[in-house]
């Protein structure tokens, strides 16, 4: 069966609900391939509670494909974030799904002081403070596999993923995806709920987010579905 991109599901905006963080403001950053449409199902349940959302469009990908290309790193997905961290009202909850830890990673480095709470839903995370090492083996799988991608520069979405109408699939530069994320300093101690997805076809992730419950005392929670 394919694999549809379909926006994040509503279970996941009462786990971000239920966040301990008193915070204004979300700021939501969706995936590899995928756009800010990813969370169309749970900005607007997060909207009527009161808080003001900001679904970021990533530079290359949904609403901004248009400016696709294979230099596009992972440091300007960060700075993506950054900007709306700093047009967003504080306290900020930064929430980031799959490939969005990467980045959010870096803006929460850079964004640390605005930030409350950050929430990271079946996504890579830091398991140090001091960043996220750049992913040579998954980078030379790739290579190996998909040797226009290594021509190219960009990998195209999964072969399984299916597009919705409104909601185009947009090539991952490589540059992006397996990057590294350096740190300009330890990781502050903010608080964090790692969310992963009973169902997933990723079971690698839920031990991130085990060890991030150990090794930095977040919140872990689970919630009905796959990964996207």
């Amino acid at each position: 069966r394919h694999a549809e991109h379909r926006p994040l599901v509503s279970p996941l905006a009462l786990c971000l609900l239920a966040s301990p963080a008193a915070a204004d403001s979300f700021v939501l950053v969706h995936g590899a391939w995928a756009g800010e449409w990813a969370w169309d199902a749970v900005a607007p349940l997060l909207e009527a509670e009161g808080h003001a959302v900001a679904a970021v469009s990533l530079t290359g990908l949904g609403a901004r494909a248009g400016e696709a290309s294979p230099a596009i790193s992972v440091e300007d997905h960060a700075a993506d974030i950054v900007a709306a961290i700093e047009a967003a009202t504080p306290p900020v909850i930064l929430v980031a799904h799959s490939y969005g830890g990467r980045p959010a990673t870096a803006a929460w480095d850079r964004a640390r002081d605005r930030i409350a709470h950050v929430v990271y839903v079946e996504s890579v995370a830091p398991l140090t403070d001091r960043g996220l090492a750049a992913d040579d083996d998954s980078l030379a799988f790739v290579v190996m596999m998909y040797p226009d991608a290594a021509d190219s520069g960009m990998l195209p979405p999964p072969p399984t993923a299916r597009e919705q109408e409104g909601r185009p699939l947009t090539p991952m530069p490589l540059k992006a995806l397996y990057g590294p994320v350096p740190l300009s300093a330890p990781l502050p101690p903010t608080p964090g709920t790692y969310v992963y997805a009973e169902d997933s076809a990723l079971p690698v992730l839920r031990r991130y987010g085990e060890a991030m419950e150990e090794r930095r005392g977040w919140t872990l929670r689970a919630v009905p579905g796959g990964h996207d």
